[in-house]
């Protein structure tokens, strides 16, 4: 599960996943990574890390640094403290081979006892941490779940860390939560340092649901301080909620975006619709929009793209642009986004699906525009 994928120097694109195994009884996590060439060509998955199962998941990430190096992290759980490390796994060949770095990157583990002073990272919609690199900083956000439920303050937040030495080491920003109820953190890198993207549940407004867009001068700035840009809301045009909270946490939310060949930014966000002979209380229908300004302008108007689909979905409840999975107000939908752009398309590796037992841990790739050259047969 919760793949993240890069485009590497030799024009391949990488992907690394958090892959379960059980062999003789025994359960393990690994850290798998494969690639995708621009004809369509899938290699056979590396494992890079094998751990006994723990209370938390590994959500490995990958980010690709100007001199082609890349860096994978993932979580790295000490059982007999309950804390959460994050470990670096590098390679300078594309892949080929990969190096274990760091075993404790962050300046200070996340705290994952059970009890109310801890986190789980392993809760969805928050579990996930996604690293980018801008102007010789680096930026990390891991999205967490506060197991502190007897009060009235908010459950999903975010650590954020910031680095200034390639990715070695980071450094506590802030632990932002309990104010607010957020999840799911991408972050784009752009002009003005990094463009950070998250859903936001609140409990009160005629919109409670929300795709939030802040600008980040420095990854050294708290994210809280930074103030809401106006933009991927139109994901929301329409009668449409992109995620779903309850109470003072999520119940669904999934959102991914990356720049693409073309310089534009895209967000995909999954949600449902809230009218119409489909409005449903599953998060199943996939959404899709542009910043063509590629995340480099703040005031940049945001444009849904796709063409919907036919019935209520088109048109009788409102402006359904944008749809690139309906899942007819079912639950049976993809999850777990990690998305690239490269060889003239967009790539979305996901989680099969939520609702199709067989497919469960099973991981799909999805391609958005682009083309392939196939042979065809005489008859």
């Amino acid at each position: 599960l919760d793949p993240h994928a890069v485009l590497m120097d030799d024009d391949k694109v990488g992907v690394v996943y958090d892959k379960y195994y059980r062999n003789l009884g025994t359960d393990y996590f690994k850290v798998s990574f494969f690639t995708v060439s621009a004809d369509g060509t899938v290699s056979s998955d590396s494992d890079l890390y094998t751990r006994l199962t723990g209370t938390q998941r590994l959500h490995p990430c990958i980010v690709k640094l100007p001199d082609g190096r890349l860096n994978i992290y993932h979580y790295l759980e000490d059982v007999v403290n309950d804390l959460v490390q994050v470990q670096l796994i590098s390679s300078t060949d594309n892949g080929a081979t990969w190096q274990t770095v760091s075993s404790n990157v962050l300046s200070d583990p996340i705290n994952v006892d059970s009890g109310s002073s801890g986190y789980d990272l392993d809760e969805r919609p928050s579990a996930k941490m996604r690293v980018a690199y801008s102007g010789g900083q680096m930026l990390m956000i891991i999205c967490a779940r506060s197991n502190d439920t007897s009060t009235g303050s908010f459950e999903d937040g975010f650590f954020q860390y910031a680095s200034s030495d390639n990715g070695l080491t980071f450094e506590k920003v802030e632990e932002w939560g309990r104010t607010i109820n957020g999840t799911q953190a991408e972050i784009v890198p752009s002009t003005n340092g990094f463009e950070v993207f998250f859903n936001q549940y609140a409990t009160s407004g005629s919109t409670t649901q929300f795709v939030r867009r802040r600008s980040l001068a420095s990854a050294f700035i708290p994210l809280s301080t930074a103030a809401d840009l106006d933009g991927p809301n139109v994901l929301q045009t329409g009668n449409f909620d992109p995620c779903l909270g309850s109470g003072r946490s999520f119940t669904e939310a999934e959102i991914a975006a990356c720049v693409a060949d073309d310089g534009q930014l895209y967000v995909i966000a999954r949600g449902k619709l809230t009218a119409g002979s489909f409005a449903s209380s599953a998060c199943g229908d996939l959404r899709i929009c542009a910043d063509p300004s590629g995340g480099n302008s703040r005031g940049q108007s945001y444009e849904l793209l796709g063409q919907g689909t036919s019935g209520d979905e088109a048109g009788t409840v409102g402006d359904r642009g944008g749809t690139i999975f309906f899942a007819e107000g079912g639950t049976d939908y993809p999850r777990y986004f990690g998305m690239c752009a490269a060889h003239g398309r967009i790539y979305l590796f996901h989680n099969a699906r939520a609702g199709t037992a067989t497919d469960d841990n099973s991981l799909w790739m999805m391609t958005l525009g682009g083309y392939q050259t196939a042979t065809l047969g005489t008859t």
